[in-house]
């Protein structure tokens, strides 16, 4: 099993553990649920679950009731390394969230 962790930024804050705090609890869960999927059977997690987005990027899709939640991730040294969380009414990533979770790939 892949081990998971949040990525810190210089100062020391955790983005995707607050976004994930700011959630619904049933919503938290559900994406908990997803990503323990990705933790258990990667790098054989592939679509619908993971996307690929580039060559060390990728974005686990959780579909939720009316809205999407995209946790966009790199891997390194066998430990998944959770960049950026997102909620999306559509299934489709906007080029910002993508943009900012290859700055923090760079600080790692």
């Amino acid at each position: 099993m892949m081990q998971v962790v949040f990525y810190k930024t210089p100062a020391g804050n955790e983005p995707v553990r607050a976004w994930l705090k700011k959630q619904p609890k049933e919503e938290r869960k559900e994406i908990g649920v997803e990503l323990l999927k990705v933790q258990l059977i990667y790098p054989d997690a592939g679509m619908p679950l993971v996307e690929p987005i580039d060559k060390r990027l990728w974005a686990v899709r959780v579909s939720l009731r009316d809205h999407w939640a995209r946790v966009l991730f790199t891997v390194k040294n066998k430990t998944i390394i959770l960049l950026h969380g997102v909620m999306k009414k559509t299934n489709k990533l906007d080029r910002d969230d993508i943009e900012l979770a290859q700055d923090r790939l760079k600080d790692l």
